[in-house]
């Protein structure tokens, strides 16, 4: 991308397929190191972008939050730094993985043949668009941020009962 000339913009297309990995996925290390073995080992070209959950660390913060009746604000912002240490978990996995905080730093990755892991952190506490709730998931969050890269494709990677139970049926927009 030539700064003098190509402006970035919100629809852009800079990603062709944004995946999101579930954070209860992270928090099993040999499911982390064969997920990560894969996506390592994709062609140079695939402009992928990973976004990954807060996992075990997020869920024990909110309950936390919400038995206790703990300051909302701290452990919502808590729970969006689980996001940014799992971006760094998976990162460590392989030289191949860059963890981006921007669209200058996807694009770069992408550009050097790397897979930009989002770090979401900052774009969320800076956003005029999210506010801090626990009704927002990182799967809405996904969406939003693939919606934005210009993805034409997107995943969801978890293990989490009844997300996708069965094979999907044939000519629904559901792929397995």
């Amino acid at each position: 991308m030539d700064a003098e000339t190509d402006m970035l913009t919100p629809y852009n297309s800079i990603c062709d397929v944004f995946v999101k990995i579930g954070g209860s996925i992270l928090d099993d290390a040999p499911h982390t190191t064969a997920l990560a073995n894969c996506l390592a080992c994709l062609p140079q070209g695939h402009r992928v972008v990973i976004l990954t959950g807060g996992g075990r660390v997020a869920k024990r913060i909110k309950a936390n939050q919400r038995e206790h009746s703990c300051d909302f604000q701290s452990c919502w912002k808590a729970t969006t730094l689980a996001l940014d240490v799992n971006a760094g978990l998976l990162a460590s996995h392989s030289t191949r993985f860059w963890v981006t905080s921007s669209i200058a730093q996807v694009v770069a990755a992408h550009e050097s043949g790397a897979i930009p892991i989002f770090s979401p952190a900052g774009a969320l506490f800076s956003s005029l668009w999210f506010t801090p709730n626990w009704i927002v998931t990182t799967d809405t969050m996904g969406l939003y941020f693939a919606h934005h890269l210009g993805a034409t494709r997107y995943v969801i990677v978890t293990d989490v009962d009844g997300v996708c139970e069965s094979l999907p049926v044939p000519g629904s927009s559901v792929a397995p």
